[in-house]
């Protein structure tokens, strides 16, 4: 008995240590840049994004014209009238190898924006997070992309 209670021990601490913990879920970030995107306040999405964005995010929170680019198209509509509802994140590889986390928060029809549980055909509207190392341990907003259903359900459930 104490032994099999360590092999599961050792096997649970070996595939804990295949990645950093994160300080915060990708679903905590993905609310908090939705939160800011409903607001239409740059300057509460500029602390959650990643290293690639980070100038402009910084630069859009003191400059409203640089902002508006968030604001303005689908994107723009889908999170000026996200209702607080998110699907789990999802989990896919970038071509460099690091983690990226997909959450959908929307869904494009044919006739613009509706909520997740409208029902509606059409591609999710989602945050996209990713690391900016492999040592990084906080999400970072990349986009808002529109994922197929399809290839959401086929991303890993875990990282």
């Amino acid at each position: 008995m104490t032994r099999v209670f360590f092999v599961a021990l050792g096997a649970l601490l070996t595939t804990g240590a295949a990645a950093p913990a994160q300080t915060q879920s990708a679903e905590a970030v993905a609310s908090a840049v939705l939160h800011g995107m409903r607001a239409q306040d740059a300057s509460l999405i500029a602390p959650h994004s990643n290293a690639t964005n980070a100038d402009f995010f910084a630069e859009a929170a003191v400059n409203p014209e640089t902002a508006e680019e968030l604001w303005d198209g689908t994107r723009g509509e889908a999170g000026a009238t996200w209702d607080g509802m998110i699907l789990p994140a999802r989990y896919r590889t970038s071509p460099d190898g690091l983690p990226v986390a997909i959450i959908p928060f929307a869904i494009e029809t044919e006739t613009g924006v509706a909520a997740l549980n409208s029902g509606q055909p059409g591609r999710y509207i989602s945050i996209v997070l990713t690391l900016d190392t492999p040592d990084d341990d906080t999400w970072g907003a990349e986009d808002i992309n529109f994922i197929d259903p399809g290839d959401y359900a086929g991303y890993a459930e875990t990282r």
